[in-house]
């Protein structure tokens, strides 16, 4: 038997005891979308998470190559150290 926190109502027919896995209604036998989890919820975050993680990655990289190159400038072109 199927626990009452395993089960959701139909959407077309609103019969209840629908098992929510299920990818059709017992009742009616009309196709029911899959919903938005809590797995799926937890996808989501950790995707925008990992999104930003890289972000900030590539952020700080392209910051250090370019305070690289401007002390490659200085170095190069014998400019005094102290205005570079």
């Amino acid at each position: 038997m199927i626990s009452e926190s395993e089960t959701e109502t139909c959407p077309h027919c609103r019969s209840e005891g629908v098992a929510a896995d299920a990818t059709h209604c017992p009742h009616c036998g009309q196709r029911i979308e899959p919903r938005f989890t809590r797995a799926t919820a937890f996808l989501v975050v950790a995707l925008l998470v990992a999104v930003l993680a890289v972000t900030m990655v590539v952020r700080a990289q392209d910051k250090a190559n370019r305070d690289a190159s401007r002390q490659t400038e200085c170095i190069v072109s014998s400019v005094d150290p102290s205005t570079c």
